[in-house]
Parts: C-alpha cells; structure tokens; sequence
C-alpha cells in the first residue's frame, strides 16, 4: 500500500474514531488526562454490552479501592475514583469538548456487577484491568453471554 493511501486510510480511520468518541459518551467526569497528548496514545474503553461498566481516570489515587486483576493470585489492592459508564457507552481517548479536543486517559475499568471475560480468561467481578499502553479495549456481551474484552 502506498504511503498516499496509507495517510488516506489512516485519516479516515481516525476521522471516524473521532466522530464515534465524540458521540457516545456517558456518564463520567472529564478529567484533563495527564498520562496522553497528541502524540501519546490515551486509554479508551468502548462498553458495548448490556452491562455497567466502571472505570478510573486516576490510579493508585482517588477516594475508592481497586482490586488490580493479577490473571489468577491474589488483587492487588490499589487507591482509585471508580466512575460509572454506561452500557453502550465509550470514554476515553481524544473527546471533543464543544469546539476544541481534550485527551482523556482511562487507566483501569471493570464491571463490578457481573463476572466477565479478558482476553479468553474469566475475570470475578469487581478485578480492575489495568490498561499499561493507551489504546482502546472493546467489550461485548451476545445476549445471554458475559462481557468479553480485549
């Protein structure tokens, strides 16, 4: 694929993010990310289950206790400010903000209402993923099925 194309694709890829993030948030606080810029990737979750998310823009600090997910010993148990996102919902990353953009960094989310899955492995409800390198993580539900994230 030529480099003309590729920067086509990729601005129309980015593009549509863009639109989509901007469009479908719920419920929480935005907070000015500290961690992510225009050239530092944020962390993003896309909720797109039936199920409540939670979510924390600040970790290791904040009001709340997060029981970080360990794939299997025992949580560690971090400080945290815990917020609602709703089912459906998406947060996080480049959001616009009437007529300018902020960069909005999720460190962590869980859903603290129903087990679910990380990356094929089954996770008990209310063990935080801690999201290390920006990016977004997607959950999904099929009815009658736990939320499957990756």
């Amino acid at each position: 694929m030529g480099s003309s194309l590729m920067r086509r694709v990729f601005s129309l890829a980015a593009a549509s993010a863009m639109a989509v993030t901007g469009a479908v948030l719920a419920a929480p606080s935005a907070a000015q990310a500290t961690g992510c810029s225009v050239t530092v990737t944020c962390g993003a979750v896309n909720n797109n289950s039936r199920f409540a998310m939670h979510i924390t823009l600040k970790w290791n600090e904040g009001p709340d206790k997060c029981a970080r997910w360990t794939g299997g010993g025992t949580p560690e148990i971090k400080k945290c400010d815990q917020q609602y996102l709703a089912p459906y919902g998406i947060y996080g990353g480049r959001m616009k903000s009437g007529d300018t953009y902020k960069y909005v960094d999720v460190d962590a989310f869980t859903y603290n209402s129903t087990n679910f899955y990380w990356a094929g492995t089954l996770v008990t409800k209310g063990q935080w993923i801690k999201m290390n390198n920006g990016g977004t993580r997607r959950c999904t539900a099929a009815v009658g099925d736990l939320p499957r994230c990756s």
